[in-house]
């Protein structure tokens, strides 16, 4: 059958253009139900404007930015050793309206986003995001890293640092706005985070981390949380800790890690990620290893991943919260969760996106 025959054509219907969440009168009955009425009547206009952008804008500039994914330049203009990632206009653009125009990663941390006083529930952000990511999923990573490292740092962070980071991860200005990460993998503890070998070294109120990231979404991220095992720690996931790694240090100067290079990636190609450096050990002397700190301020073995996973859910609401960010857990440290576990369900069956993932993970 050929692409030009009506059969064809009318198999294969042309969506661009039409509003996708008007085009689904289901999912503001099922919005109705999980929203108080005067918030559902407040965001219900935001609603049909991400609704149009997802099935038109956003959709051809997801599309433009694949085509044209990041470039990893090693010097400035002038020739200064200063590493620094080239991203398209149109992902730019996707950060804008994501970040910036709708707040998605600063809804649950703070009042004012969107026009409502107070921070926006759990199921307000997913449900926006979700019309967010049928159009663009790459710049959906670095969303929901940097919505779950301010969580993580308000719930688990010594003051100190939460009152340093907590307003930049909140930002609604793009130039004010410090991105989140989370470097975890490593080429020889993929899914077994317990064989983790970067190491954390002790050095006054700051930590020193070597070793090699594997695979770094956000690679140009501000801020990162980094798993690595200090000095003595025992094996095994109980010797792990997390620490926050700024891009930038108090000084101004930059921290010393190096992107080893950009990965080649078959989906979200869009959002850069990337193999990461700070095992500069045998090679470069302390001073040049990346600096950090413990989330705690001390070496702390719990939790180890708190971006919103627990065992104790069932796979779609766990790939709910990995894909939009942190939900609340159900098991200790986190704390008990504080919406309806049918709802996250019933919004995770409704994706597209998440029809993919269940039926692969």
């Amino acid at each position: 059958m050929k692409p030009a025959d009506p059969v064809a054509q009318a198999a294969l219907p042309d969506s661009r253009g039409i509003n996708l969440f008007n085009a689904d009168p289901d999912y503001a009955g099922l919005l109705r139900l999980y929203l108080e009425p005067k918030l559902y009547a407040h965001l219900l206009p935001h609603f049909e404007r991400l609704g149009a952008l997802a099935g038109d804008e956003l959709d051809k500039l997801a599309a433009t930015a694949d085509r044209n994914p990041p470039v990893l330049h090693q010097r400035t203009r002038s020739g200064e050793d200063r590493q620094w990632i080239e991203k398209h206009p149109a992902y730019r653009r996707l950060e804008e309206i994501a970040f910036g125009e709708y707040g998605l990663a600063a809804m649950s941390h703070r009042g004012g986003v969107l026009g409502w006083p107070a921070p926006l529930p759990p199921v307000a952000k997913y449900a926006l995001t979700y019309l967010y990511v049928q159009a663009e999923f790459g710049a959906c990573c670095p969303l929901s890293m940097t919505d779950s490292l301010a969580r993580t740092l308000r719930k688990f962070g010594d003051p100190a640092l939460v009152a340093r980071y907590l307003p930049g991860l909140t930002q609604q200005d793009l130039d004010a706005l410090t991105q989140g990460a989370m470097f975890i993998t490593e080429q020889g503890a993929g899914s077994d985070v317990g064989a983790t070998a970067a190491r954390a070294v002790r050095e006054g109120d700051a930590w020193r981390l070597y070793g090699d990231k594997w695979f770094c979404s956000n690679a140009d991220a501000g801020l990162a949380l980094v798993l690595a095992r200090p000095d003595g720690a025992a094996a095994g996931t109980k010797g792990l800790s997390l620490f926050l790694l700024p891009k930038m240090l108090p000084d101004g100067s930059l921290n010393h890690t190096r992107i080893v290079r950009l990965k080649e990636k078959l989906g979200t190609r869009d959002m850069p990620s990337a193999l990461r450096s700070g095992a500069y050990t045998s090679r470069l002397p302390s001073a040049y290893c990346a600096r950090s700190h413990a989330v705690t301020g001390r070496p702390s073995t719990s939790p180890i991943l708190i971006a919103g996973f627990s065992n104790s859910r069932t796979k779609s609401e766990r790939t709910l919260a990995a894909a939009m960010g942190s939900l609340p857990a159900s098991t200790s440290p986190v704390g008990p969760a504080r919406w309806s576990s049918r709802a996250v369900t019933e919004l995770a069956a409704r994706a597209r996106w998440a029809r993919v993932f269940l039926t692969t993970t």
